[in-house]
């Protein structure tokens, strides 16, 4: 039996990328935003001084996301990512290096501003656009 699951009208949701490069030490976020029936709605490209560690710079993406959302009045938001442990220790609130636990603590006080805000998994074909972002972030 096929379950219909209803579609929020007022939902967004943010495609996270990032990309390091090695040779220049930058980082490159791209962030997607696109409405429940999959319109894109804006588009963010961040370039900024590569760290070692990926998880801190995916925790200043999903931050810097929820910041951009709430300027934008968006109030239902849900957040994707392509790496599935990163979003395992988010949602368990998990993380050894210092800075990125500070910038969850800021997460976790953005969360608070939506009606609903989620953090999922997605698999790389379903993140391409905010891959490609990256590339001119």
């Amino acid at each position: 039996m096929e379950r219909n699951i209803p579609v929020d009208p007022f939902l967004i949701k943010i495609n996270i990328g990032l990309s390091k490069n090695n040779l220049m030490r930058r980082t490159g976020i791209g962030l997607i935003a696109k409405n429940s029936s999959v319109e894109l709605q804006t588009v963010w490209g961040l370039n900024e001084d590569a760290k070692d560690n990926l998880e801190l710079e995916a925790t200043k993406a999903i931050r810097l996301a929820l910041i951009k959302a709430i300027q934008k009045g968006w109030m239902t938001v849900q957040i994707e990512l392509e790496n599935k442990g990163f979003v395992d220790r988010l949602l368990m609130q998990n993380f050894k290096h210092v800075v990125a636990a500070v910038l969850l603590e800021d997460i976790l006080a953005l969360k608070y501003l939506f009606h609903v805000c989620s953090f999922c998994y997605v698999d790389g074909r379903s993140n391409v656009l905010s891959n490609k972002v990256v590339v001119f972030a």
